[in-house]
């Protein structure tokens, strides 16, 4: 089996470090939005980058917070929970084939 350079797999794969910033003034749906917008700029039609992201809300359980300001340090808004779901949000809606996580996530 050749195993492929860590290059090679940059775009196959994601990881999920512990701490990330977000932005403090956005919402949650406008912060998967962003990220969708972001990474499927031309190769999704904005119909499917919208239903991208709401199917990611419901599936991490962020409905109630969809239009909650994500906050920092300073400005709590989404619970702890929620932020550890909008950031694996941010990670999955990217599509990766494979997505390390480096925390446990027992307590989302």
């Amino acid at each position: 089996m050749r195993v492929r350079r860590v290059a090679a797999l940059e775009s196959d794969h994601g990881v999920r470090k512990a701490r990330r910033p977000l932005v403090p003034d956005a919402h949650v749906e406008e912060t998967l939005t962003f990220t969708v917008e972001f990474r499927f700029l031309r190769t999704l039609p904005e119909s499917k980058k919208r239903a991208r992201v709401q199917a990611l809300i419901d599936q991490l359980g962020l409905l109630n917070s969809t239009n909650t300001i994500v906050g920092d340090e300073d400005h709590r808004r989404v619970s702890s929970r929620e932020k550890r779901r909008v950031l694996i949000g941010v990670d999955v809606i990217q599509d990766s084939i494979l997505l390390f996580l480096d925390e446990s996530l027992s307590k989302c």
